[in-house]
């Protein structure tokens, strides 16, 4: 603490000492002693800057602030994630300098917000985290309202990859104000976002192979035997016989969410291969080069199918 040199703060910390010591201790009963020296830097490096944005507006809301800060600090170091992926926790908390206005008002209902969304980026499309980061700071400027900020933050996800939110990035786009809509359009300044709205896969005439998400287990993959594919309602269902996952897949990434409530062994007794023989009645019996297919799904843009062979889902996608 030594080493913060903004005078409130420092002011802050010598009159109320006892209580942050009390937190940390609490912290340390959680997670075990935090190096000292991290500590320090996280707080001259990333809290600081955050309080002094924060109390320019809003001098009377310091304390929350800093206690936020400092509590999800702790948090973050205690579980070893603000250690390990530490780049990418400034980077996003230096977001809060361009919101300080919404930092006050609500410090920690922001950073549990960003916190959420890099685990969850993360855990679907980890090398896609910086480039959210980097999308949320070129929109949030314009943003004066949490909901806004939040909706931005699923929109932006939606754009890097996270594919279960498309149909809630466009609901939440259609609400936006103008200003919005053209500096997320800015950041993203390559893309159609009417087209990508309208298709999973724009410009894609003929049906293309997209990608093989999935993969063994054993190599950092998602299946322990080659899955199965069924449809339940509008949703894809994929399970190994041991977890069942809701599967998403669009032009800007693909997602495998666990927790569905379905039963594994329902995923499987329910999968065949209607899919696949309606997308030979449709698009010719060479369209597929596989002779091991053992379920598969069509869409009405997408096909999904799995083999005897393979692990991995194999996504195709044409324009409808």
């Amino acid at each position: 603490m030594e080493k913060i040199s903004y005078t409130p703060l420092i002011q802050h910390l010598q009159e109320n000492g006892v209580l942050y010591n009390q937190l940390y201790q609490e912290n340390e009963l959680k997670y075990g002693p935090i190096d000292r020296a991290v500590l320090s830097r996280w707080m001259v490096q990333t809290v600081e800057p955050i309080v002094r944005a924060v109390d320019a507006l809003y001098p009377d809301h310091l304390p929350q602030t800093f206690r936020a800060c400092y509590t999800y600090t702790l948090q973050l170091l205690g579980n070893k994630a603000g250690i390990v992926h530490e780049e990418e926790y400034q980077a996003a908390w230096r977001l809060c300098v361009k919101v300080p206005s919404l930092v006050g008002l609500y410090p920690g209902r922001l950073l549990s917000a960003i916190n959420a969304a890099l685990d969850s980026i993360r855990a679907h499309q980890p090398e896609q985290v910086m480039q959210w980061i980097a999308a949320m700071e070129g929109t949030i400027g314009y943003v004066p309202a949490l909901e806004e900020f939040l909706a931005l933050g699923r929109i932006n996800a939606w754009l890097v990859g996270m594919a279960h939110l498309r149909e809630r990035a466009q609901q939440e786009f259609s609400k936006l104000r103008d200003v919005l809509k053209q500096a997320l359009l800015g950041a993203f300044p390559n893309l159609n976002l009417g087209s990508a709205f309208e298709q999973e896969w724009p410009e894609k005439a003929a049906p293309q192979f997209i990608g093989a998400p999935g993969g063994y287990v054993g190599y950092g993959g998602t299946f322990a035997s080659p899955p199965r594919v069924t449809q339940l309602g509008n949703q894809l269902l994929a399970s190994d016989g041991e977890q069942a996952y809701a599967f998403f897949a669009d032009a800007f990434g693909s997602v495998l969410l666990p927790d569905v409530p379905v039963q594994p062994k329902a995923v499987l007794k329910r999968s065949n291969l209607q899919g696949l023989e309606a997308y030979k009645a449709r698009f010719g019996k060479q369209a597929i080069p596989f002779d091991d297919v053992i379920s598969a799904v069509l869409l009405p843009s997408t096909l999904v199918l799995t083999r005897a062979s393979s692990h991995h889902l194999f996504v195709y996608g044409w324009t409808r």
